[in-house]
């Protein structure tokens, strides 16, 4: 019982601690509003000498990044957005080359689909009669 009372204590003692670290910490991150302006930089010193500017390099990234995926292999033969422009769920982005022999095989699978089912129902038909001519 009074090692749950000791872990307890501590407990408490390690929650006030955060609290105050982060009160300090807000506190310090608070401080630092002020209204006044910043004064721009003046490129020449009261000497009448220039003074160096610092540069930086650096690269801009976006804040949002989207992941996109076809589904279908191909090579691209036209793409219908232009860079910056806002798309939409469901847009059409890019149009992939071979679209005669995607039709012309959606054609033949769909023949083959036709004939098949054809074949199903001749059988299906024809059910009783060979039961009838096997008795």
């Amino acid at each position: 019982m009074y090692i749950g009372k000791e872990s307890a204590a501590l407990k408490q003692i390690y929650l006030i601690f955060k609290l105050f670290l982060f009160s300090l910490v807000f506190l310090t991150a608070c401080s630092g509003l002020s209204t006044e302006e910043t004064p721009p930089p003046d490129p020449v010193d009261s000497a009448g000498e220039f003074a160096p500017i610092v540069s930086a390099t650096g690269v801009v990234l976006p804040t949002d990044w989207a992941r996109l995926s076809i589904s279908a292999t191909g090579v691209v033969d036209e793409v219908l957005v232009s860079e910056d422009e806002s798309v939409t769920t469901g847009q059409v982005l890019v149009r992939l080359q071979g679209k005669e022999q995607l039709q012309a095989a959606l054609s033949a699978a769909q023949l083959e689909l036709a004939s098949a089912q054809r074949a199903l129902n001749d059988l299906n038909e024809n059910t009783a009669l060979v039961a009838a001519q096997v008795l």
